[in-house]
């Protein structure tokens, strides 16, 4: 038996390169997975991120496009919705650039012109301007889906 476990240690002794070889290649292996795992965790954090901040931004765009809606159908706008436009769009300049800020202005501000002329709709030069102020309402509900497109794109 003895010369049988020599034999054996033999042997082994042969084959002792190629098991170096596989012994090595474990913490490239596990370097590797590992890498895997971290750019796989990496992708599903900032899908989720990408979801989170798509509902945060879908929140502003709803708002937003519920008071161009009101606007239209009513045709003036009271101090109720102007607060609910404001709170609904809190925040917008944090999740989108400065045109989407600059945009939530601009509608503030037209929305504020077409209230005060809502209260004078008997003089005749208020009535053109505020008739200017509705198509631009108008155009706005037709050109919203556009100027946010690229922030509620969940793809990329």
């Amino acid at each position: 038996m003895l010369i049988n476990m020599n034999e054996l240690l033999c042997k082994l002794e042969q084959y002792k390169p190629i098991t170096d070889f596989f012994i090595a290649l474990i913490p490239i292996a596990l370097a590797i997975l590992g890498s895997y795992i971290a750019i796989q965790q990496y992708r599903t954090n900032r899908k989720k991120l990408k979801i989170e901040l798509f509902e945060k931004r879908f929140s502003v765009f709803d708002s937003i496009n519920k008071f161009i809606g009101a606007v239209v159908r009513t045709q003036s706008v009271d101090q109720q919705q102007r607060n609910d436009f404001l709170a609904g769009t809190r925040g917008a300049e944090f999740l989108f650039d400065e045109s989407i800020k600059q945009y939530v202005t601009e509608i503030w501000e037209k929305s504020v012109d077409l209230g005060v002329w809502a209260e004078d709709e008997r003089t005749s030069t208020n009535a053109s301007e505020r008739a200017e102020q509705m198509k631009w309402f108008v155009k706005q509900l037709r050109e919203i889906d556009d100027r946010f497109k690229k922030f509620m794109q969940l793809s990329h």
